[in-house]
């Protein structure tokens, strides 16, 4: 049996929400664990502003800044067990709000079932709250395929809808869905610095800053070169931007073999093999598809030209 324990918590008000955390971090400090917050800025000023952490070690994060791209989230679980070797360790989880995009849930489901396949191995119980009032039932009903376990009131029980991580991962009910605005087609070829070129050249039309620019087109170079490298220089890029957002898309006929790709902290006497991980740190979301025809790679940046936040 697994040592992982991942469950999901459904709650339809504040104070339910701030009595079952109290209640999971209660367990927690008779086990003495090291415990990590990442929920949404309103929600950890609700918990905040009760004492149930005292006497814990709580890391608190805001998840609309460490997680506004959801293949961070295993990374900064990882980092925080890293850092507590010697301890046992409880994660509350919040990745999903309201107002997360389309795509950006996808991901997010997608994260959640790659949980079970990332710490399988491992000594960590993590609470992953689901608010009913404001998430739609497709969202609910995948929260239930994701965790192993549900929490309520009457305690833990299993979740009937579970299904293999890998088959959440294959996201075959959510295909890419065609862009939102006519795109540039763009050569991948041995020509990196003309592609990179087209790709600066694009933001700055699409009216993105300097420091976007400049990750963009990182990230968009580390998904040509893979395409190069692993696929032999046979891709495709397009490019496109709508009032929200730009997208970078890159496909080509290799296969990705790895579901955790990018997903994983680099080991430092690792060479090479970071591609996807710099494209998931340097932007606002990554959606990846890969299989029998090939991999096709989306990098989406928020648009920021009327000064709003990532979250």
């Amino acid at each position: 049996m697994s040592p992982l324990l991942h469950d999901a918590m459904f709650y339809s008000s504040d104070e339910e929400y701030v009595a079952d955390i109290q209640r999971f971090m209660a367990d927690g400090r008779v086990r003495g664990d090291s415990v990590l917050v990442a929920v949404p800025e309103r929600k950890l000023a609700l918990l905040r502003s009760t004492p149930f952490h005292v006497g814990i070690g709580v890391q608190f994060a805001d998840m609309r800044e460490v997680g506004i791209n959801p293949a961070r989230i295993i990374p900064l679980i990882e980092t925080f067990i890293g850092e507590r070797p010697d301890r046992s360790v409880r994660v509350v989880c919040e990745p999903i709000w309201a107002d997360r995009t389309e795509a950006e849930t996808v991901e997010c489901l997608r994260h959640e079932g790659l949980v079970n396949e990332a710490f399988a191995d491992t000594d960590l119980h993590i609470l992953c709250p689901y608010d009913t009032r404001d998430l739609a039932p497709d969202v609910l009903a995948g929260a239930r395929r994701t965790h192993p376990m549900l929490r309520s009131d009457a305690g833990r029980s299993p979740s009937d809808d579970y299904v293999d991580p890998l088959e959440t991962y294959a996201a075959v009910d959510h295909p890419l869905p065609e862009p939102s605005a006519t795109p540039l087609c763009v050569p991948v070829g041995d020509k990196l610095d003309t592609f990179r070129s087209t790709v600066k050249e694009r933001a700055r039309s699409a009216g993105m800053g300097s420091d976007c620019i400049a990750r963009f087109v990182i990230a968009a170079n580390e998904a040509a070169a893979n395409t190069l490298v692993h696929a032999e220089g046979n891709g495709s890029a397009r490019i496109w931007h709508d009032e929200h957002e730009l997208v970078c898309e890159v496909s080509d006929t290799g296969v990705i073999h790895d579901p955790l790709v990018g997903r994983r902290v680099p080991p430092p006497d690792r060479p090479g093999g970071r591609g996807v991980w710099l494209m998931n740190q340097l932007s606002d979301l990554i959606e990846l598809r890969s299989g029998t025809p090939g991999t096709v790679v989306r990098i989406h940046m928020r648009r920021l030209e009327n000064g709003g936040d990532r979250g």
